[in-house]
């Protein structure tokens, strides 16, 4: 029996999967983030890709190193993981989920954070300090309704949905008990937010440069003909060769060759104190078939209109801060989106006047909606303004989930900067759109 044991021991392949550990819990939220902790070892050690497949067609890698003989523990981002896959070895993610209506994350370090006793209608998950500090940073806890802190120094909250500091159990059950239930965060299938979408088509760059080139030609052509007409009709048909071959030299050395175009939209969110939330989304789209990969800053999940085009093949690769964006198909004029929550110091901090000036902003007290217009610095939240929306109410929309209570918004920017933090070979313009900015103001 011994010999028998140590010889199935052998031939197990290498590495192994020891444990897989989803770090909010058994919860049944298929579209949000469930991040997971693999423990993995290695007798002659390996080196290469882990990775989480999802029920779609999500795939999330990460590569790994594990010294001969050595252990890892290795946290993964990912959506609805089924199986975990590491060299030649497979594990299934466990599963028997709950749907409950809260998921409360609960600081290991609080004395109480193994007694509270989860059912139907509320699950308790008790999660590492370091966990926690790890998963805030990388903005993975949208499925997470509250956290319970023993202390918030050193936490990016700003990504987080919900946060309280609940040293005693009194203070935890009071939290809870006064939790206003779930608040929507961005979705996997999102059609809201795909109405700030660019419209598909021809790269932006190349648009500007074509109608650039055309006006210049064109004022060119006609400029030396006259010229030529005027001093020497002889050399009308040499002119017209010169200002030809010029439109040709500006066309190869000026217009874009690269088809990837790429627009940010984005949302900030401050509280009345502590770290802003930035929700970050990135459109994308060509003007000829591509299979492009797309780097970004942060780690990010795709967002998309229907749930059928989910089923597409996608990897995200990450690393120990960005992803990148690989194995997919773009088709000429089609679309795809990714987004991002991540916690930051915010831009300004306006409880009662803008530091610096705020575009169409607007305020809401009461649920009643004031339109403002444009504000210089200084201007308090109490300047003549008009009841009802303003003029871009359209494109304000979609960011509306993120106005609860009394709040202000508008925009911090007034026109499309360059998109500095994103990149591909494949990238021919890359643009940021104003940043929507939204005070909270109790």
């Amino acid at each position: 029996m011994t010999f028998a044991l140590l010889a199935a021991l052998a031939f197990q392949s290498d590495p192994r999967i020891e444990s897989v550990e989803r770090l909010v819990g058994n919860a049944n939220r298929p579209y949000l983030w469930a991040p997971l902790a693999v423990k993995l070892s290695s007798a002659a050690g390996f080196e290469g890709d882990l990775v989480v497949q999802s029920s779609l067609g999500l795939r999330f890698v990460r590569r790994v190193r594990v010294p001969a003989n050595g252990s890892e523990r290795i946290l993964l981002p990912a959506i609805d993981p089924q199986k975990i896959i590491a060299g030649g070895t497979t594990a299934v993610v466990p599963g028997d989920l709950g749907s409950p209506d809260l998921l409360i994350l609960v600081d290991a370090r609080l004395p109480y954070a193994t007694a509270l006793a989860s059912d139907d209608r509320v699950l308790y998950r008790a999660i590492d300090a370091a966990d926690l500090a790890r998963l805030l940073s990388l903005g993975l806890l949208d499925a997470c309704d509250l956290i319970l802190l023993k202390e918030s120094s050193g936490l990016a909250l700003g990504s987080a949905r919900a946060w309280v500091v609940a040293p005693s159990r009194a203070e935890a059950e009071a939290a809870v008990s006064s939790h206003p239930g779930p608040r929507e965060p961005v979705r996997l299938v999102d059609v809201d937010l795909w109405a700030l979408a660019p419209e598909a088509g021809w790269v932006p760059a190349k648009k500007d440069r074509t109608v650039l080139l055309v006006a210049l030609y064109a004022l060119a052509s006609f400029a030396g003909m006259v010229f030529v007409g005027r001093t020497r009709p002889s050399r009308a048909g040499a002119a017209l060769v010169g200002v030809s071959a010029l439109g040709i030299f500006a066309f190869l050395l000026f217009f874009p060759r690269r088809h990837l175009w790429i627009s940010e939209s984005a949302c900030e969110v401050v509280p009345v104190e502590g770290d802003a939330a930035a929700v970050r989304l990135w459109f994308a789209g060509a003007a000829a078939g591509l299979r492009p990969a797309i780097r970004f800053p942060v780690i990010v999940k795709p967002v998309f209109p229907r749930l059928g085009d989910a089923d597409e093949p996608l990897t995200i690769r990450v690393d120990e801060r960005g992803s990148t964006a690989e194995g997919f198909a773009l088709a000429a004029g089609r679309r795809i989106c990714f987004a991002a929550v991540e916690g930051r110091t915010p831009s300004m901090r306006a409880l009662e006047r803008v530091p610096r000036p705020l575009v169409s902003a607007s305020v809401r007290r009461g649920g009643r909606l004031r339109y403002l217009g444009d504000l210089e610095a200084g201007v308090d939240w109490s300047a003549p303004g008009r009841e009802g929306p303003g003029p871009r109410e359209e494109e304000a929309r979609p960011w509306s989930r993120f106005l609860q209570g009394d709040a202000a918004c508008g925009w911090l920017d007034r026109s499309d900067r360059p998109a500095e933090d994103v990149g591909s070979t494949d990238l021919a313009d890359g643009r940021r759109r104003p940043l929507f900015f939204i005070q909270r103001l109790k």
